[in-house]
């Protein structure tokens, strides 16, 4: 697993299961300072990521956390749910890039790239969005996805 094997970072993960043992959510975190960084998470329906919010705050609350803080380019409908509990959104200078082998508008507009809504990146994306910033200041055309 991605987080398992982080050399920097210890993660910490909060799982919501159904009556099967068949994960409906998750909800990786890690400590920096007195502040849990949610590094990802991922859910079935919003109602299981609102059901992990406050496990959260529950289980980084002894260890210490005096806030915590989602880094995400998530759907309004997503960061309405965060906003009911106590997150709010802040500007960002993170630059997206996106690279569509010869897109046209109508492609574009096709498949709907054009709509904040169907995007969904989190901190554990952060990486590649790094080398397509990184490699297209260098001039060079960035063809790998996540």
């Amino acid at each position: 697993m991605r987080f398992a094997d982080a050399p920097d970072v210890r993660y910490r993960a909060l799982t919501l299961s159904d009556d099967k043992d068949q994960l409906r959510s998750y909800l990786i975190y890690h400590f920096h300072g007195n502040t849990a960084h949610v590094a990802d998470f991922l859910y079935e329906k919003p109602a299981d990521l609102a059901a992990l919010l406050p496990r959260t705050a529950g289980a980084c609350a002894p260890l210490g956390m005096e806030s915590a803080v989602v880094e995400s380019l998530v759907p309004d409908s997503i960061a309405d749910l965060l906003k009911r509990f106590g997150f709010w959104r802040r500007p960002s200078n993170w630059p997206l890039l996106v690279y569509v082998p010869k897109p046209t508008e109508q492609q574009w507009q096709e498949e709907g790239l054009v709509e904040l809504g169907n995007w969904y990146f989190t901190r554990a994306d952060v990486d590649t969005m790094f080398e397509l910033v990184l490699r297209t200041r260098r001039g060079s055309v960035c063809r790998r996805g996540r």
